[in-house]
């Protein structure tokens, strides 16, 4: 299996980089990712301006690794049109992003957005984000995210699961050990506030900071929402509309069986709580 990995939050990240390490056993993973942090730019692309794509030699020789000056999506088209061009890619996976991508922040992150553009290439996609809170100390929980991602990975490649669909996994905040299980979610519904704080740049201009902040958010039971504050992994599986494929696509066993394996492989001293997952 010929894999793709990238992201929005850049080529250097070690949510990126645990994610490889996972896909590793499946089959040959290689790396094309933005130079720099690109959260929030969605499925855009570059048109106005040449790209500029830049192997690092610094990477595992195993795993091809280049940054390219651009949003995820460029990356993507990069790494499918032209680095892996003679070579069939059969999964795109993006993340683990720093905060979670639920609701309709799948239209605005740019995690979601490279696995789009996979999709609608031809590949089944995995996004991966991983719950942070920016008034807390705890560290986004990236290393369960990644190995579920690719327990997704296998059972799409097994048949377990669907080929052709956008798998997007978001990963509770709080240790592996307090994770309760897999919960094929409803996507959550919130409403946003966006405030406008203007500036003056010093030199008698103004100029404009966004600060996109969400205010209610839907928390009925088996929404994202929901899942992701009783520290369950939530997962959605959308089409290339950004639509809700039926829950019936991942039911409950199945999501049950998947985080059994992860754990048991994984994390055995946690697998005897799995009794009643």
């Amino acid at each position: 299996m010929n894999i793709l990995v990238s992201n929005d939050d850049g080529i250097n990240v070690p949510g990126l980089w645990l994610l490889v390490e996972a896909l590793r056993p499946l089959g040959d993973v290689t790396v094309v990712a933005p130079d720099r942090e690109q959260s929030g730019v969605g499925t855009a692309i570059t048109l106005a301006k040449a790209l500029r794509l830049h192997p690092i030699p610094f990477a595992s020789e195993t795993v091809p690794t280049y940054s390219v000056e651009g949003t995820p999506g460029d990356a993507v088209i990069i790494a499918l049109g032209h680095v892996l061009k003679d070579r069939p890619v059969d999964l795109v996976v993006s993340g683990v992003n720093r905060g979670a991508n639920t609701s309709a922040e799948v239209f605005l992150s740019g995690t979601v957005g490279a696995a789009w553009h996979g999709l609608i290439r031809g590949a089944t996609s995995i996004a991966v984000s991983a719950a942070y809170v920016n008034t807390r100390t705890d560290e986004p929980n990236y290393q369960l995210g990644a190995q579920v991602a690719a327990e997704i990975a296998a059972s799409v490649a097994a048949g377990t699961l669907p080929k052709g669909r956008l798998y997007n996994l978001n990963v509770p905040l709080c240790p592996t050990a307090e994770v309760k299980g897999l919960l094929h979610a409803r996507p959550s519904y919130s409403t946003y506030a966006d405030d406008v704080k203007e500036e003056d740049d010093g030199r008698g201009r103004k100029h404009y900071y966004l600060q996109y902040r969400r205010t209610d958010i839907q928390v009925g039971r088996g929404t994202e929402t929901w899942a992701l504050r009783n520290r369950y992994l939530a997962l959605t599986v959308l089409d290339r509309q950004f639509r809700p494929q039926p829950r019936r696509i991942v039911p409950p066993d199945v999501c049950d069986a998947l985080f059994r394996r992860v754990i048991e492989r994984h994390w055995p001293m946690y697998a005897p709580a799995l009794r009643g997952v």
